[in-house]
């Protein structure tokens, strides 16, 4: 299961970053276990539960395990939609 959790926090990041998606994602890859923090506002959040249907907790905690390679590239569409780009 940590094979695939470093496999989906890759491709997290590497579509954050082929998006330019604002913020700083670098941490995706060295974060260890089953969350990640997003740095996302509780108004982010809640945004992205009403408009796209992604379900993070209110502090901007993102579930690794929940990430797939049928959706990573939603999840990070919906980021992209929500944060903007540099």
């Amino acid at each position: 299961m940590s094979e695939r959790m470093k496999g989906m926090r890759l491709s997290l990041y590497q579509g954050l970053e082929c998006r330019k998606v604002r913020g700083s994602w670098e941490h995706l890859l060295s974060d260890i276990g089953m969350f990640s923090m997003t740095g996302l506002s509780r108004a982010q959040v809640a945004e992205l539960r009403e408009k796209h249907h992604i379900y993070l907790l209110p502090s901007g905690r993102l579930s690794v395990t929940g990430l797939t390679s049928n959706n990573v590239e939603s999840v990070v569409a919906a980021l992209h939609d929500v944060l903007g780009s540099e």
